[in-house]
């Protein structure tokens, strides 16, 4: 397909590539003669389709001037020749493919599944046809062979919880665990969605910090959660409130009394026993004194009885009591990452015996049929990371640590990821470029646009889709960030994101793709793999593929769009440098090409940069 773009008379001819659904350009005609923006949006199916309709608008003008002229003869077969055909390089066929839709996923926009009363997310359907093809829609659904066609009907089974629009745009209401479903032709998806509240704990108590418990029934434990906001819940049992941190409770002599983590504490012989509650780093504890069991009868003054602060001994199975067997052993919590830090964290294991389960198990535990047990926890490395006697883990350094837990025999292990813990910057503003930073640019050919303006132009937030606030690279241009004061580091999920301006129009991606890499010493550098030349046009790992989702926060990975990047990927706790490379990408065939090579706007377009995971300079982590 030809455009042409016109002004007073002179005439630019530019080819855009087959397929396209929309793109973007500046386009120029000469140096002495004013730049024409262009903003046009193409949606055309078929290639032939598009030339078939040119063919015949320009048959049908040919007819009316004959027809002007008095000739009204016009020979069919002549007719049906002209539109047969279109003249093009290529002569594209419609293969006959099978219809049918073998599967539907939902799937988020991103990997990270913590979801916020705070925030937006979108959702998109991946559609399996019987043919093999595989499709991404948010809203409505065309097969290739257009033998079938339909619309996604989005649902959430909790509408007081969250909601969703017909584009797959979720907005969450209220904490809690509901389900997303997606309808199309008969098929049905579903999503389990878990929402937490997007407050920081301040303070952690229980509603009763002692507590005497003279009956042998199960008793009910509650707290109190104290946020930053002043945001205040009292008298909720664990199991009641939804947060990011989870709220994990432990017994000190589960001899004495056993706790679940829904807060029922359940007596089993005369003591005192502490009772602590963990959720992130805040942890609070109340003492338990029991003394709801009878006291042995003793015979002579030679045996006194027995004080209730005196543990009593360990309970014995009857002697009439089954064997059992241990079938089983797993790790339940609390996940599979630890922040340098950020305080200890307590694991927890669930015993599956032929007689029964034991859950929520960290030490000294008792078996269905009343055999006691020890857990044993140890480190495959203590310079990483170490247990204390509490059984508790303590983070000493980046890396990853495997993790066992041992009794009867049996062994469980998992693998935990020794993240940096992020902290909040001074400023909101520290989180993107700024002039504390150090930015050096190296244009290649082709570059230019922006460059009145740098490095003024890429500090602050990204500005979006059709902003003109960008700086191109040119062909193989490269920008280098060193970071001051607020520097990246591993934690959470990505790290940081960059932006360009893509354009996304259904599936395809008007992308000018760039590479990144980084460094925590300015010399070397490592770099991110990036499939720029993939034939999918998915161009993972590339940066430039994903817009910017106007509106949301752009360090929210979540919800904000652009291109984000893991450290972890890399097994680096900390980089100071970043470096962004335009991937070469403006080369004949490539779906960008012609347009990619206007004057003055080659290469990558530079936007913004975001960190996500952020510690301030000095670090006073021993990384």
């Amino acid at each position: 397909m030809v455009l042409w773009v016109s002004q007073s008379a002179v005439w630019q001819e530019t080819t855009v590539p087959k397929g396209w659904e929309g793109a973007r350009r500046l386009f120029h005609k000469s140096e002495d003669q004013p730049v024409i923006r262009i903003v046009y949006s193409i949606r055309f199916v078929r290639h032939d389709t598009i030339m078939k309709n040119a063919y015949l608008i320009i048959l049908f003008v040919l007819f009316y001037a004959l027809a002007s002229c008095g000739d009204t003869t016009v020979n069919d077969d002549s007719l049906a020749q002209n539109t047969a055909s279109p003249q093009t390089n290529e002569s594209p066929t419609i293969p006959d493919y099978p219809s049918g839709i073998d599967s539907i996923e939902i799937q988020p926009f991103t990997d990270n599944q913590t979801y916020l009363t705070t925030g937006q997310y979108r959702f998109k359907l991946k559609i399996v046809q019987v043919n093999g093809n595989i499709a991404y829609q948010t809203t409505d659904f065309q097969s290739q062979d257009k033998a079938l066609a339909g619309s996604i009907l989005w649902s959430v089974e909790d509408t007081s919880l969250a909601s969703i629009d017909n584009t797959g745009l979720l907005i969450p209401k209220l904490a809690g665990n509901t389900v997303i479903r997606a309808v199309l032709l008969g098929k049905i998806a579903e999503y389990d969605l878990s929402i937490h509240y997007d407050l920081q704990l301040s303070q952690l108590s229980f509603t009763e910090e002692n507590r005497q418990i003279h009956s042998r029934r199960a008793h009910k434990l509650t707290l109190n959660y104290i946020f930053t906001d002043e945001t205040t819940l009292i008298d909720k049992a664990p199991d009641e409130v939804t947060l990011p941190c989870q709220t994990k409770l432990m017994s000190s002599n589960e001899t004495i009394a056993v706790v679940t983590q829904a807060g029922i504490l359940v007596p089993l012989s005369n003591g005192v026993v502490t009772i602590t509650a963990s959720c992130g780093n805040k942890d609070a504890s109340t003492e338990i004194t029991v003394d709801a069991f009878a006291l042995p009868v003793q015979n002579s003054d030679e045996h006194p009885p027995q004080t209730d602060n005196t543990p009593p001994p360990p309970v014995q199975p009857p002697a009439n009591a089954p064997t059992e067997s241990l079938l089983g052993i797993d790790i339940t919590t609390p996940g599979d990452t630890a922040l340098l830090g950020q305080g200890l964290y307590t694991y927890k294991c669930r015993l599956t015996f032929d007689t029964g389960i034991v859950s929520n198990v960290t030490g000294n535990y008792t078996t269905p049929n009343g055999t006691p047990g020890t857990l044993i926890w140890s480190s495959s490395d203590n310079n990483l990371a170490s247990f204390n006697a509490a059984n508790k883990l303590v983070p000493k350094k980046y890396g990853v640590v495997t993790i066992q837990a041992t009794t009867k025999g049996q062994v469980a292990s998992r693998d935990i990821n020794l993240l940096m813990a992020p902290e909040q910057p001074l400023q909101s503003d520290d989180r993107y470029l700024g002039p504390a930073d150090t930015l050096t640019m190296i244009y290649g050919p082709g570059a230019g646009f922006g460059g009145a303006n740098y490095p003024q132009i890429l500090y602050g937030t990204p500005k979006g889709l059709f902003s003109t606030s960008v700086l191109s690279f040119g062909f193989g241009g490269s920008l280098t960030i060193e970071l001051n004061d607020y520097v990246v580091v591993d934690g959470p999920g990505a790290d940081f994101t960059v932006f360009e301006n893509p354009i996304v129009s259904g599936n395809f991606v008007f992308a000018e793709r760039g590479r990144v890499s980084v460094s925590d010493d300015g010399v070397h550098f490592e770099e991110f793999p990036c499939d720029a030349f993939d034939p999918e046009h998915v161009f993972t790992g590339c940066a430039g593929v994903h817009p910017f989702n106007e509106g949301s926060s752009p360090y929210n990975p979540l919800v904000s769009g652009g291109d984000s990047y893991d450290l972890s990927d890399l097994d680096l706790p900390v980089v100071k440098w970043i470096r962004i490379t335009d991937a070469q990408t403006c080369v004949a065939g490539d779906i960008t090409y012609p347009l990619c090579g206007e004057g003055g706007k080659k290469g990558f377009d530079m936007d913004a940069l975001a960190i996500i995971n952020g510690r301030r300079e000095p670090i006073n982590i021993n990384y």
